[in-house]
């Protein structure tokens, strides 16, 4: 339900989210929470092909959040930004900033070409 969660399931990219070992059906949090593993896999690779997530009110009615996985030392976190609902435009622009600038810490490609990858190749 969280964007930051569901950024780190995008990175690992699991082929049967039922290896993650969630509980089926997932129980949900909010009206607008996933609980269909199948919907969730479709919505983890969309996640892992634009490298950010979105949360529309998944976890809290009235929120809604974007996330970043973070490859660090072997390990997966997570990055997010959460607060009052904004339009769909905005969360995406808001999705693609943070995957931009998190990709400047991190060695591992996240998402599509960001804008801060190939400033990096750019500058070199």
């Amino acid at each position: 339900a969280t964007a930051s969660g569901k950024a780190i399931l995008a990175l690992k990219r699991w082929n049967r989210l039922q290896d993650t070992g969630m509980p089926v059906p997932l129980a949900p949090l909010t009206a607008k929470t996933i609980t269909e593993l199948e919907q969730l896999q479709v919505e983890t690779e969309l996640n892992h092909a634009r490298g950010y997530s979105l949360d529309r009110e998944e976890f809290h009615q009235g929120y809604g959040c974007v996330g970043v996985a973070l490859p660090f030392k072997g390990d997966v976190f997570s990055i997010s930004l959460s607060g009052g609902l904004v339009s769909e435009e905005e969360m995406h622009r808001r999705g693609i900033a943070l995957r931009d600038e998190v990709s400047r810490f991190s060695i591992a490609p996240i998402g599509p070409k960001s804008r801060a990858q190939s400033q990096l190749k750019t500058d070199e």
